[in-house]
């Protein structure tokens, strides 16, 4: 039987036991060595978003004039849009660029297939 490979050279069992043996580690992937960055420091906005919303949906209950509830959607849909820019942000500078400083192709062509994935959905 032949040995499978994957792109960066890792055999099909080998990939299989660095998987299994970071499965249980908080890292942005399972073959890289690079730690999840800390996003407690986002939670505030989460909040602030999940209020905004309890506050529009206040606002459908109360039957308010429309527009009134529309710019709260949009203010609501803005505060999303910059807690995922602070998020990606920190992906970019933390996790891709570690991975882009491997010594191993694999964890940057990962990255790379990440954000591929991310902007196209």
């Amino acid at each position: 039987m032949l040995t499978q490979h994957t792109p960066g050279g890792y055999t099909c069992q080998g990939m299989k036991k660095i998987l299994k043996k970071n499965s249980e580690k908080k890292l942005c992937h399972p073959l890289s060595n690079h730690l999840h960055p800390d996003h407690s420091s986002e939670v505030p906005k989460l909040r602030r978003v999940k209020g905004q919303i309890e506050g529009i949906e206040k606002m459908i209950n109360d039957k308010r004039y429309c527009l009134d509830v529309i710019i709260q959607v949009k203010a609501a849909k803005a505060a999303l849009n910059s807690l995922e820019n602070s998020l990606l942000k920190t992906h970019l500078k933390g996790c891709v660029a570690d991975a882009f400083k491997s010594k191993t192709l694999i964890d940057s062509e990962i990255k790379i297939e990440e954000i591929i994935d991310l902007l196209t959905k």
